[in-house]
């Protein structure tokens, strides 16, 4: 019977190691993430945290309807709200943050409805799906593997033609600078990062 790998999404047979990444589902995700194998929506398959910052955690999961893997963001603002044991994958706010909390998860739903809005523009990742559950707030978009850039790479001083070596190695980067003034305030000044 096959197994699914909730550290890259693949199949596998026997073992409790991938073969394609080395990750053991025996593994346990530590709080206040969301456990391995969480089901969200009866939909979405939780898989192993991939980063977490102020705002949230990004994780690996499964889409069972589309069959293929996602990347989940969790509104978990750091400080003011939490897992516990007895919370279960319910997120408990500080008493004292509640108003805080409502006001940034709002804020946060705001502007991943505004960034789903401009799924044609070939810069931004397509979120496809936002909910909430939980006492806290999702976004699903496709997940795709990260490229690194090795720092050294970013101070290499450009020519006249730079733009061209960009669009041939990273493709449509500059489409959402053509296309964001309609959208509600949204603005990525791509085209400065890439010039400094």
């Amino acid at each position: 019977m096959s197994e699914l790998c909730f550290g890259c999404m693949k199949e596998y047979e026997n073992g409790s190691v991938c073969p394609h990444c080395g990750f053991s589902n025996e593994t346990h995700q530590a709080l206040p993430f969301l456990p391995l194998g969480t089901s969200l929506r009866d939909r979405y398959i939780v898989g192993k945290m991939i980063k977490s910052d102020c705002q949230g955690a990004e994780y690996i999961c499964y889409d069972d309807e589309l069959k293929t893997p996602v990347l989940l963001r969790e509104f978990l603002p750091e400080g003011i709200c939490g897992r516990s044991k007895n919370s279960g994958v319910n997120v408990v706010v500080k008493s004292e943050s509640k108003e805080l909390y409502n006001t940034m998860i709002k804020s946060f739903l705001s502007y991943f409805r505004t960034i789903a809005r401009l799924r044609d523009l070939t810069a931004i990742a397509s979120i496809y799906d936002i909910f909430t559950d939980n006492n806290t707030a999702y976004t699903v978009e496709d997940y795709e593997e990260l490229i690194e850039m090795p720092f050294e790479f970013l101070m290499i001083p450009v020519g006249k033609n730079y733009d061209h070596g960009l669009w041939a190695r990273y493709g449509d980067y500059k489409t959402i600078v053509q296309g964001s003034s309609c959208h509600g305030g949204v603005f990525f000044d791509v085209e400065k990062s890439y010039k400094e």
